[in-house]
């Protein structure tokens, strides 16, 4: 999960993972309001890596650098096209050159359906709750990227399916969040496994956007969506069948600080700007479903449980409107 109860009893060192990049960035309708162009994907020879500058200038020296096959969401260009802005992984935004022998540059196209999906976590700093042998990233990725994505690849009626990694590194919330805007998504899903310092804690709950920031219609589509991938993951755990996991409904979930606050808790829901839900499939930290989390076919299962509820959302006429919905306040 991105966020820890208040009181992380007995896991000190998991990180809360509130932004540390500044202010929040501009909300729809705002003044400042940044335009989500695209993503710019690196290419060239192997060792070839792309300077980025704190300006559309060469002058000074590079803040980073973007490897061969690295991809980033960009906002705005230079007025003659010759540098785009983007955002890195840390969350830092700058500039690179829109040079064509080095930069492709991919823009959504409406008519077309595509997908961003979220492995939680990443990287040395941010592994994630850690219990009975397994580390949530590792899980998460696993499910989200090895598991679903081949799914989600073989369906011919999905355009375009975004990753916000496709490794074990750290990922700022920043950069999933503009990454997942840029991309244009039908639907955004970020993957995780949850924790609980009471180990008995268990079970499958969904979270969906639902805050002020959001439009009624986006709101809703995340609802039905959270709903439907709900209901496939307790279609998925019900198959599987072991008494070392049932099912546990959880509830699916709108997280919020009040009813006026425009925040939401889950800053990923919160910054997406199109449909967007998280999907917490067990808890890691209560012994019996981490038995099941271990299990390499389990995993295929939850993974084929998140596929049928983006496709069922995407694609079926299903109301998603049978779940059981609650609403959790504060941070």
């Amino acid at each position: 999960m991105l966020y820890w109860p208040v009181s992380p009893m007995g896991f000190p060192n998991r990180p809360q993972h509130m932004p540390s990049q500044g202010a929040d960035p501009p909300q729809a309708g705002q003044p400042g309001t940044l335009v989500y162009t695209g993503i710019a994907t690196i290419r060239g020879a192997a060792g070839f890596r792309m300077p980025v500058y704190e300006s559309p200038s060469a002058e000074g020296a590079a803040i980073g650098y973007l490897v061969v096959g690295g991809y980033v969401p960009h906002f705005i260009a230079t007025d003659d096209h010759a540098w785009l802005q983007v955002t890195l992984h840390n969350g830092n935004q700058g500039w690179i050159r829109n040079d064509p022998a080095h930069v492709t540059v991919w823009m959504p196209e409406p008519a077309k359906v595509r997908v961003c999906i979220d492995p939680g976590h990443g990287g040395p700093e941010d592994t994630g709750a850690a219990a009975s042998g397994l580390v949530e990233k590792d899980v998460n990725f696993d499910i989200a990227y090895w598991k679903l994505r081949p799914l989600l690849l073989a369906d011919k009626r999905i355009d375009r399916v975004w990753y916000t990694r496709n490794g074990d590194y750290d990922v700022s919330l920043r950069y999933r969040w503009d990454l997942a805007n840029a991309s244009g998504p039908a639907l955004f899903l970020s993957v995780h496994q949850n924790g609980n310092p009471d180990p008995n804690m268990r079970g499958t709950e969904t979270y969906y956007k639902c805050g002020t920031e959001g439009t009624p219609s986006i709101n809703a589509m995340s609802k039905r969506a959270a709903c439907l991938t709900q209901l496939a993951l307790r279609d998925q755990i019900n198959r599987w069948g072991s008494p070392t996991c049932p099912w546990v409904d959880q509830g699916v979930i709108c997280r919020l600080v009040s009813e006026t606050d425009r925040r939401s808790y889950y800053y990923v829901l919160q910054n997406t700007n199109f449909p967007a839900i998280l999907a917490e499939c067990l808890y890691l930290t209560n012994p019996g479903d981490a038995a099941c989390l271990k299990s390499d076919r389990f995993r295929q299962f939850l993974a084929e449980g998140l596929y049928k509820g983006i496709t069922d959302t995407l694609f079926t006429a299903a109301p998603g409107d049978t779940c059981s919905f609650r609403t959790l306040y504060g941070l």
